[in-house]
């Protein structure tokens, strides 16, 4: 699972980027209650494998660099999962990047991905 998080102020300036129309009547208090209800969900979350990524300095659409960074690191938590489950070792850790909020209670590391 991959729960690409962004601050609010971000994701709303993604919406109005797009231009999506039925999108564009969002407040932001509807997008902060989902997004803290994204939040809520994923801190719990584990039901498989999760890769959380602050996606504020992160463009997937306009920059290829970014992409692949994103591709490197789900590609490196397949390794990590065959290697663990073919060791008997169980299941891979999370792979966090920092939220808002206090750190994933099974995190083992920490990612941030931009500068």
């Amino acid at each position: 699972m991959i729960y690409l998080q962004a601050p609010v102020d971000t994701l709303l300036a993604r919406v109005r980027m797009r231009s999506v129309y039925f999108e564009q009547s969002m407040s932001d208090q509807y997008l902060a209650r989902i997004a803290d209800a994204y939040s809520r969900f994923f801190y719990q979350y584990d039901d498989a494998p999760l890769l959380i990524i602050n996606s504020e300095r992160l463009n997937f659409v306009d920059n290829r660099a970014h992409m692949k960074m994103l591709l490197a690191r789900i590609a490196g938590m397949r390794a990590a999962a065959n290697s663990s489950t073919s060791a008997g070792i169980g299941t891979m850790p999370v792979v966090h990047a920092p939220v808002t909020r206090a750190p994933h209670p099974r995190s083992l590391c920490s990612i941030v991905f931009g500068s």
